[in-house]
């Protein structure tokens, strides 16, 4: 029977908005409702607004038809009638505003104040995230008054999410339908049929409407229809995601919803960033005030706006994000089903790293940190010394990685017996790394195992002080201090290679500098690299390598391009204004020495010749020495 009533359902509502949103349409021109054209939109005339209104009354009527119909949902809504009737309140609350909204255009303050109110009287009513699960444990983190503001922060950051991703025809409309019905899958499968009922009657009026909004759109949701529709979707998620402790419950939620949310996190992450990226005339820098109003303004540069810019239509554009859409819903659905941690780990893995394409491949400047110089201005300013930011980079290692492992395997462990545990184990490994002189230029395999070795000793010491103050000897705390120790090293290493990282931009292709050119890719080649690379006193700025090698052109090496045989070097200079030659070939011919040196007296570039050679000392017969030097030509 249930089938029938979720068929039935879907059916109705779909039909009702058929027939609803031509009026609908009508009356938005009448009332002057009208969607205007403007540089930051893609339409180009005036489209009627209120979508909202077709769909809200196709659901009211399709919902009461069921009341009266079917028994069984009668029953379960008046089972939780306070609930109900605050859930009636808000909604009716958000159609209201947004109909206001769409007629007269209300300033984004008072529409979240508005909004606010609506997601209290929702919470208050008794719908709420009253828990979360911790998916290694199994136990519940009751969140008590916590549950509140948090509750309402979902709500809002949901129904605003939707609004934002309204930009082409049918993509608002469509991404809610895909996650209305990832809602009521989830819902059926924890019998929670009410939810399931609600969402499918959503889902149903969305797809109905589509045939009016879907491009070229006849139609747009407008605020009273995307307000709306994540407001019920945030409520819906929030019960979907009420289920087994497989998994934190807000991560089904945050899966259902994904695109909405990334594109909301993405665009305030850009607002928030761009003002620091260093660039030619900028202009007085932005306050920080202003930095962070800046992050709610808004621009063109949405995910479904960078489509449209890599040349795809509006309609390729949205079916692009309705797939992305539904794998994210499948997604949540498999951690819904899923018991298994190892599962969810890479379910969640998965998402990440599929998040991650995503928006690598939007071409965000703001969001591309190793080519858009933020993070050299950060390396660069006087407040961020390599060794304070080494430091506390460190420190946080440490205390990440203990207190999280704490939290995951030993909760039961007093939190300032693992503070002080940690601060030892800290002091130990910088009394330890002070001991061995630790490089912050650069790291190698031997500064690596020196690394491992520091950790090792200063978890183990930990773990030492640890169990004689306790007396907690078992697997469990073994493994408390294993996991510590993994992620510790983990964090270091990488922090260590971020800052290798950042030497190698701070010290690549600095524009002030003299530009040089190296002949020869061998290991003299790399030795000349590094040489230049690290004498910062020189000035100089690498280009690429010359090779006479046709195998290698085209090649990077060590970041630099290997840009051709010797005969290349007259275009080059021209081209790349060269002040300097460094031949690091052993071998190279007499005639190619010649040529180099004709093209770089024609252009007065400097011309040097890197030797490296081991030479036996005249007093001992055991002693080896290295000769490396870079000789003027």
């Amino acid at each position: 029977m249930i089938s029938n009533v979720y068929l039935i359902a879907f059916i109705m509502a779909m039909v009702l908005v058929l027939i609803f949103t031509p009026v609908t349409i009508k009356v938005a021109h009448f009332l002057g409702a009208m969607d205007q054209p403007d540089a930051r939109k893609v339409h180009r005339k005036p489209t009627p607004r209120l979508g909202g209104i077709a769909i809200s009354l196709s659901t009211i009527l399709t919902l009461g038809f069921l009341w009266f119909w079917d028994h069984g949902v009668a029953e379960a809504i008046s089972s939780r009638s306070e609930m109900v009737i605050g859930i009636g309140i808000g909604f009716t609350i958000v159609l209201i505003l947004g109909i206001f909204d769409d007629i007269y255009s209300l300033t984004a303050g008072s529409k979240f104040l508005i909004q606010t109110i609506a997601a209290t009287i929702v919470v208050v009513s008794g719908l709420s995230i009253s828990a979360l699960t911790n998916p290694l444990t199994d136990s519940v983190i009751e969140l008590g008054w916590v549950s509140i503001p948090l509750s309402i922060l979902w709500i809002l950051a949901i129904t605003n999410a939707l609004n934002l991703i309204d930009g082409l025809d049918g993509l608002a409309a469509g991404v809610g339908a895909i996650a209305a019905l990832t809602i009521s899958a989830i819902s059926v499968m924890y019998a929670h049929y009410t939810v399931a009922v609600i969402m499918i009657v959503i889902s149903g009026a969305l797809v109905g409407f589509l045939k009016f909004n879907f491009s070229p759109a006849r139609i747009f949701l407008g605020d009273s229809g995307s307000l709306l529709l994540g407001f019920a979707l945030a409520l819906g998620a929030m019960q979907a995601s009420v289920k087994s402790p497989a998994v934190f419950t807000l991560i089904v939620g945050i899966a259902i919803l994904a695109l909405p949310i990334l594109d909301t996190s993405v665009a305030m992450l850009r607002r928030f960033i761009k003002p620091w990226i260093p660039v030619e005339n900028q202009e007085h820098p932005l306050s920080l005030r202003e930095r962070i109003k800046s992050i709610f303004l808004p621009d063109k540069s949405h995910i479904h706006h960078r489509l449209l810019a890599k040349g795809w239509s509006q309609r390729k554009s949205v079916m692009i994000l309705y797939l992305i859409s539904i794998i994210f819903g499948f997604c949540a659905i498999l951690l819904s089903w899923s018991d298994s941690f190892n599962i969810t780990f890479l379910l969640i893995t998965f998402a990440l790293l599929y998040t991650w394409s995503i928006i690598r491949n939007l071409d965000y400047n703001e969001i591309a940190i190793f080519s858009n110089g933020l993070l050299l201005h950060l390396f660069f300013a006087p407040l961020a010394h390599r060794k304070v930011w080494q430091h506390s980079i460190d420190a946080l290692a440490f205390a990440s990685a203990m207190f999280l492992s704490w939290y995951l395997l030993a909760p039961e462990v007093s939190f300032i017996v693992i503070g002080i545990v940690t601060a030892l184990q800290f002091g130990v490994f910088k009394g330890l790394r002070y001991f061995y002189h630790e490089p912050y230029k650069n790291i190698g395999l031997g500064d690596t195992l020196s690394l491992l070795k520091s950790v090792s000793l200063s978890i183990f010491a930990g773990w030492i002080v640890f169990v004689a103050s306790t007396g907690l000897l078992n697997g469990g705390t073994v493994a408390l201090f294993a996991l510590g120790f993994y992620l510790a090293i983990t964090m270091l290493l990488i922090s260590r290679v971020g800052f290798d990282i950042l030497n190698y931009l701070s010290r690549k292709n600095r524009s002030e500098d003299k530009k040089v050119i190296i002949y020869g890719t061998g290991s003299a080649g790399m030795l000349a690299l590094s040489q230049l690379l690290e004498q910062e006193g020189s000035k100089a700025s690498p280009l690429g390598f010359l090779d006479d090698n046709p195998e290698r052109q085209g090649c990077y090496m060590n970041g630099f391009p290997v840009f051709g045989g010797h005969w290349k070097l007259a275009r080059l200079i021209k081209t790349h204004n060269i002040d300097e030659i460094v031949i690091a070939e052993p071998n190279i011919l007499p005639d190619i020495v010649a040529r180099l040196e004709a093209l770089a007296m024609q252009n007065n570039i400097a011309l040097r010749v890197l030797h490296w050679q081991l030479q036996r000392l005249p007093f001992t017969n055991t002693s080896v020495g290295l000769n490396h030097s870079a000789s003027s030509g």
